[in-house]
């Protein structure tokens, strides 16, 4: 079965099985607060959402009148997020490939990833965070909600915990690892116990 085929029929049940405060989803929903509040606090706001899944959190800031443009590689996802944003842009792409031709040249307030950045492998986390620097507009920020921990050990120690749960081809973030890495962006980090977190880019120049 391949990864598209996984997320396809993990379409119906995905709401659902995010909101158990077990690991990986522990924080989940404090992470998807956390990353609402930032935005819904700027008005019509245009908004790309990167692994926009079912778009349980996009449609916040759809409701709320932002522009929402979406991209997931799972058509099942989207054909949920579609039912609640009829209006919405959502595109089907794998962008932690490639980003599609239709966002070409464009320019967004806010770039979102929620539960999507662990997909991107650790040595090209940095160079892809910094493509996503030229899809932002002045005073643009990426907000990135995700699995985080803030070292190597830490990260072996959840994954000790939690053996039978833990992916190996799952990349989460380690703060002490990509921070460094960080040099282009004015960065905050929020940490929401157990093991995630929000991180807040804004290019610096």
């Amino acid at each position: 079965m391949t990864e598209v085929s996984i997320f396809n029929d993990w379409a119906e049940n995905y709401n659902h099985d995010v909101s158990d405060e077990e690991f990986p989803f522990a924080g989940y929903n404090q992470v998807l607060d956390t990353i609402a509040g930032k935005i819904l606090a700027r008005k019509g706001a245009s908004v790309l959402d990167l692994g926009i899944g079912t778009g349980q959190l996009a449609r916040r800031f759809y409701e709320a009148g932002h522009l929402v443009t979406g991209i997931d590689f799972s058509e099942g996802m989207l054909q949920i997020a579609r039912q609640c944003m009829p209006l919405a842009e959502l595109i089907t792409a794998d962008f932690a490939s490639e980003m599609p031709k239709e966002i070409e040249g464009r320019r967004f307030d806010f770039i979102v990833m929620t539960y999507a950045f662990h997909h991107i492998p650790y040595q090209r986390q940095a160079n892809f965070l910094s493509k996503l620097a030229g899809y932002l507009n002045a005073d643009g920020q990426v907000l990135i909600g995700d699995i985080l921990f803030p070292n190597q050990q830490a990260m072996q120690a959840c994954q000790a915990r939690y053996p039978d749960g833990w992916d190996d081809e799952e990349y989460y973030m380690i703060w002490e690892k990509l921070q460094p890495q960080l040099d282009g962006f004015q960065s905050e980090l929020i940490e929401i116990p157990p093991y995630a977190g929000v991180l807040g880019l804004k290019p610096a120049f």
